[in-house]
């Protein structure tokens, strides 16, 4: 594990990749007070290390956001069970899935839902929250202090910044992915949070991880599933790691 400052009292657990996966795993604390608004779980194994390492610190964790209901980012949420846990309105049916994909696993609903345009204060943190579902029907997106803003799994990287591919889970939905990925790229924001890989900084290179991912998503969606990876892929500017995650794409129209 490995912990930066990205942002004044805004801190990013990253968590390697292992020969299981090609991709690591991000956790974001906001700190105030001695006190943790943490974003996303990950597994049981790497919420304990962010939580030993806060109480550590003689941070306690208050509240836990939920980027989204999928066993990497909810396995670790009984580690957090004395917090609030804050998901979207519409987590229920992919926390029906965790539970299914991953029954020997306790995945905390949540305490607290939020709608699009909500939002809190934490201390010096504005968080608002965005409903940008796609990859799952509950998908949220967290607007910080309009500096940054988490996706989720919307966009997905190695930790060395290599693009994976977009995933449109069972529950998920490729037009709703592209219209969220529009919707993150008008923010016109300097910086995307990702929940796995390398944060993606400036406008401009923000704008072309976007317009790659959706025209890979745009080329599925209007061959129904017909094309290969490296053919729905043909247009994009950068390469993509995960292509076997395609089969799983294509899925959805047969």
């Amino acid at each position: 594990m490995k912990k930066t400052e990205i942002g004044e009292d805004l801190y990013q657990y990253i968590f390697p990749e292992d020969e299981n996966r090609v991709y690591g795993f991000n956790i974001f604390a906001l700190i105030h007070d001695n006190k943790a608004l943490v974003i996303d779980t990950a597994y049981m194994e790497q919420a304990q290390m962010v939580r030993k390492d806060l109480e550590e610190n003689g941070i306690k964790p208050e509240m836990v956001f939920i980027s989204h209901y999928h066993p990497d980012h909810t396995g670790g949420s009984e580690v957090f069970k004395d917090c609030e846990i804050i998901g979207s309105v519409d987590y229920e049916e992919s926390l029906n899935y965790c539970k299914s994909w991953s029954p020997d696993t306790v995945h905390l609903a949540p305490t607290r839902v939020m709608a699009d345009g909500d939002s809190l204060d934490f201390g010096p943190f504005h968080v608002k929250v965005l409903q940008t579902p796609g990859h799952s029907s509950c998908s949220i997106s967290l607007v910080l202090n309009d500096q940054w803003v988490h996706v989720g799994d919307l966009v997905m990287a190695s930790n060395h910044g290599e693009g994976l591919l977009p995933v449109v889970a069972v529950n998920g939905s490729f037009e709703e992915h592209i219209r969220s990925l529009k919707r993150i790229k008008n923010l016109g924001m300097e910086k995307l949070l990702l929940a796995h890989g390398k944060t993606i900084e400036g406008k401009e290179k923000i704008a072309v991880e976007i317009d790659d991912r959706v025209s890979y998503l745009n080329k599925v969606l209007e061959s129904k599933g017909t094309l290969t990876a490296e053919e729905s892929l043909q247009d994009c500017t950068r390469k993509f790691l995960c292509h076997q995650w395609h089969n799983s794409n294509i899925k959805k129209f047969t």
